[in-house]
């Protein structure tokens, strides 16, 4: 019930209850106040004679405490006498004579006081009258319409609303007083457990009751928002316990209810504690605690399993930050699972056992898969640390190889990123590795490195083309597949050394380094042929000037021969020759320009 509404509606039920007082005190004053009531009475006929004559008296009478004036008299009938009673003898009154009677006019009639008129008519049914005053009118005395006996109906009606109100106002306070108590937690037991109160309805003892119970549940809900207290001092776990509320009195609906509710509070409570938590050792208390009387079982047990999953998700979150590869034991995972953990059953303990270590097993692979260069000493450290007594020989075994992966791919990150040295390579050869680091993977990583090392012995040899600088200059023994390389640096040397030999003079050659493969026949068989090559070059020389001086000749010897052909048929021409050319000897072309004028001579 809202508190609010409630006094709201108090405070309007006095408010109308005042106000209702307020009028009939006001009606009352004005009842009371300076009013004319003029009352009258007309007695029976009484019949005088035989002529039909008849007698009547009429009485009016001022009841009221205001004077009445200006009292007009009409009588209707066939008045023959009449005679008035004064109340004071001094009263002027008026008579005026009417066609159906009489009117008289009576001037003023103070309280209490009253006329009298004795009157004598004819006819069957007598004088009627009426009767007015300056306020109003007059009322016969005996009739049913009295002012007198309305205003008792209505002080009664009144005074029976100003009750009703009253009693009415009365109880709603009481039934409110009864909500102010149920709203202190304090009391709420003192209704819970009181029978229905005479004064109540049993529908309005009910809404107590609802209302109460809904204080209940309200304590016991407004708990549940305080996750940083132990959950077994929250009263929605000791309402489960049977521990707070003893003494109400509860029907079976209103008590599931309250179990359903409490029930939810400590769900929502231990969720909400979880999400919360530190210090990994507050998931043990969770799980030392006793299931509450009034907790279904079945319940209890998914709730177990929800803050067993909370707590491995907060070992692995806890691995996953603070996990060392060279300092396993100091994890979350073999601290936890090297207690006892005798607060879980003997299915929940398999279960969480298994569920931590595959957890710890996936994040230790990817620690190790994270892991950047020069983590080399690491991976060291975690191969020579004993296997956990949790964890399988070939579930450790699929670790170390993973660990064994990631420290070859590691060398070979900064062989490829910093582009090592042949002396950085044989550092790496001269690393004492751990027997639990030399797998496969490790294996695959030196013969990879021993090709790459071989690189540069073939950048001396083809510099150098000499294996004796290789052998003197590199570890042999891990060059890759030294005895065939060595044969190709061989053959290379050979061919070298027969290329410069071939290509060298007798005396030169005793300048070439002659390899230590190369035999002695062989290098005799090669002397030998640069000698006669020497002398076969020498003859050809000689052949190459004498087949030059025969063409030098042959040409000359055209050229003569076309000269003369050319001064036999144009003697003239002898004559564009210049002395500089040298076709002829001196003594040969004289003659030729002496043959020339005899020719010259003849054409003539």
């Amino acid at each position: 019930m809202n508190e609010k509404n409630n006094t709201k509606s108090l405070i309007v039920g006095w408010v109308i209850t005042l106000i209702i007082t307020l009028i009939g005190a006001y009606f009352a004053f004005y009842i009371s106040r300076s009013t004319v009531d003029l009352k009258y009475t007309l007695s029976e006929r009484i019949v005088i004679n035989t002529q039909g004559e008849s007698v009547q008296q009429l009485e009016i009478k001022n009841l009221g405490n205001a004077s009445a004036e200006k009292i007009v008299i009409n009588l209707i009938g066939d008045i023959k006498t009449h005679s008035i009673t004064k109340n004071v003898e001094n009263d002027e009154v008026q008579e005026f004579s009417k066609t159906d009677g009489l009117q008289i006019v009576y001037p003023e009639l103070p309280p209490q006081s009253s006329i009298k008129i004795a009157l004598t008519s004819t006819g069957r049914d007598g004088s009627k009258v009426s009767i007015s005053h300056s306020k109003g009118v007059a009322s016969e005395a005996l009739s049913s319409s009295s002012p007198s006996i309305i205003g008792i109906i209505l002080a009664i009606i009144y005074f029976f609303m100003i009750g009703f109100y009253i009693w009415f106002n009365i109880k709603n306070t009481f039934i409110f007083i009864w909500f102010r108590r149920v709203m202190s937690k304090y009391n709420i037991e003192k209704v819970l457990e009181r029978p229905l109160p005479p004064v109540f309805l049993k529908k309005e003892w009910n809404d107590i009751r609802e209302f109460a119970l809904q204080q209940v549940s309200v304590e016991i809900i407004d708990e549940a928002d305080e996750p940083f207290f132990p959950v077994a001092s929250k009263n929605c776990f000791k309402f489960l316990e049977e521990k707070v509320f003893v003494n109400c009195v509860f029907s079976d609906e209103e008590k599931m209810k309250l179990v359903k509710t409490a029930q939810e509070s400590v769900e929502l409570l231990i969720h909400m504690k979880c999400d919360k938590i530190y210090n990994l050792s507050e998931f043990k208390d969770l799980l030392k605690l006793d299931k509450p009387k009034l907790f279904l079982e079945e319940n209890w047990s998914s709730l177990r399993d929800e803050v067993i999953t909370f707590y491995c998700r907060a070992i692995t979150r806890n691995d996953s930050m603070y996990l060392k590869i060279s300092k396993i034991d100091d994890c979350e995972t073999i601290k936890v699972l090297s207690c006892n953990l005798d607060f879980l059953d003997e299915g929940e303990h398999t279960n969480f056992t298994k569920t931590v270590k595959d957890n710890f097993l996936r994040t230790l692979k990817q620690e190790i898969h994270n892991l950047q260069p020069y983590s080399q000493k690491d991976i060291e450290a975690l191969c020579q640390t004993p296997k956990p007594p949790f964890i399988l020989q070939h579930e450790w075994d699929e670790v170390i190889a993973v660990a064994r992966q990631k420290f070859a791919l590691l060398n070979l990150q900064e062989m490829s990123t910093w582009s090592m040295s042949k002396k950085e390579c044989e550092e790496i050869f001269a690393l004492v590795i751990p027997q639990s680091l030399q797998g496969k993977e490790w294996i695959k990583f030196v013969a990879l490195l021993e090709k790459y090392y071989s690189v540069f012995a073939f950048e001396v040899f083809l510099t150098t083309i000499s294996v004796e600088k290789i052998v003197e200059n590199f570890q042999i023994n891990h060059i890759y597949n030294w005895d065939a390389i060595q044969e190709i640096f061989r053959e290379i040397e050979n061919s070298c050394y027969i290329q410069k030999a071939i290509m060298s003079t007798p005396n030169d050659l005793n300048d070439i380094m002659k390899p230590e493969s190369i035999s002695e026949q062989l290098a005799n068989s090669i002397e030998t042929y640069i000698k006669e090559k020497e002398l076969l070059s020498e003859e050809l020389a000689n052949a190459n000037k004498e087949r030059i001086q025969f063409t030098d000749l042959k040409e000359k010897v055209l050229a003569q021969l076309e000269f003369i052909n050319t001064v036999l048929e144009a003697p003239l021409s002898i004559e564009r020759v210049e002395d500089y050319e040298n076709i002829f000897s001196k003594g040969n072309y004289e003659n030729l320009k002496k043959i020339s004028e005899i020719l010259k001579t003849d054409s003539q």
